[in-house]
């Protein structure tokens, strides 16, 4: 769901997964917490998917100082990309009320898992990060251009992402991840890519690629643990191809953020990024497949402004 301030307004939208948990204990503390705050505001509620980057959009020109995506990832990376719709210098600040499955991006901000802290929070000092533009094909060959404040992946981690829209929609936390982890393996096989950085080819046989603004997905685990919002630069982390034992291996690392010690992981940081294979793959964003490969990359230094 997205929040949008207009005087002393606030609009909130919910997407499908949000609307579930909008009259659940979630929903009903943060609906307290905007009360006890002082804080008008009314319920938008999206359609369908991608309905969130329209009601972004709407509100900004409507004259809304503020966007507020209460939601998950998904909601977060559609709020940011309604918003990357309007010219900066008419470009509200945007805020968050976690309210997702993963929260994933948020976990590098100092949200606690209070209500009344998260709402205090929409009134505090915004900082200016960094977004990512992605443009790949669609599964109908169409190509399309999307923007993401977390991070893009191509490989293994998008196909988990793919098994976790399947099978665990209905369920919080960490567990629907690791079900699609293991239910992405049994088919999985390691493919060539190219993935250039900054004009730099790396030419081998990839696992996963992350393109990183952010630095945690798949409910906790590191893409990038090296990842700064606000420094300019994507960090790219590179699994090179990698054994079902190998996977297994490495997991506590997923979850430690240690991957300097690991031989077939490169992390390079560069702000332009293109990744093409020798058969299409899949692309994540923000927790959501949104096409196949080639995929190019490019980031816009400074274009959100988040109120934390």
């Amino acid at each position: 769901m997205m929040v949008a301030e207009r005087a002393s307004t606030i609009s909130v939208v919910g997407s499908a997964l949000s609307m579930g948990k909008m009259g659940g204990r979630p929903w009903r503390a943060l609906e307290d917490a905007l009360r006890r705050a002082g804080i008008r505001y009314d319920v938008r509620k999206t359609e369908s998917a991608g309905h969130a980057v329209d009601l972004a959009r709407e509100a900004a020109h409507a004259g809304a100082s503020l966007v507020v995506a209460a939601g998950g990832d998904g909601t977060i990376a559609e709020v940011v990309t309604g918003l990357m719709a309007v010219p900066a210098e008419q470009r509200p600040d945007m805020g968050i009320l976690p309210l997702g499955r993963g929260n994933d991006f948020v976990r590098a901000l100092p949200f606690n898992g209070d209500a009344d802290e998260a709402v205090r929070r929409l009134s505090g000092s915004a900082h200016a990060l960094d977004v990512g533009r992605m443009r790949c094909a669609s599964r109908d060959r169409d190509e399309r251009e999307m923007y993401f404040i977390n991070l893009g992946s191509i490989g293994f981690a998008a196909n988990v992402t793919e098994a976790v829209a399947r099978y665990g929609r209905n369920m919080g936390g960490t567990w629907p991840y690791v079900r699609g982890l293991v239910a992405s393996l049994a088919a999985w096989r390691n493919r060539r890519a190219c993935v250039t950085v900054d004009g730099t080819p790396h030419d081998q046989t990839i696992f996963t690629v992350n393109v990183a603004n952010g630095r945690f997905y798949g409910g906790g685990m590191h893409a990038a643990p090296r990842a700064v919002m606000d420094d300019g630069l994507f960090d790219v982390v590179i699994m090179e191809g990698l054994s079902m034992l190998e996977v297994f291996r490495y997991m506590p690392n997923n979850y430690s953020g240690k991957f300097d010690s690991i031989a077939k992981i490169k992390q390079i940081r560069g702000r332009e990024v293109t990744v093409t294979t020798d058969e299409p793959m899949l692309v994540q964003l923000d927790g959501d497949v949104v096409g196949i490969t080639p995929a190019r990359f490019d980031l816009v230094p400074g274009a959100i402004r988040l109120r934390y």
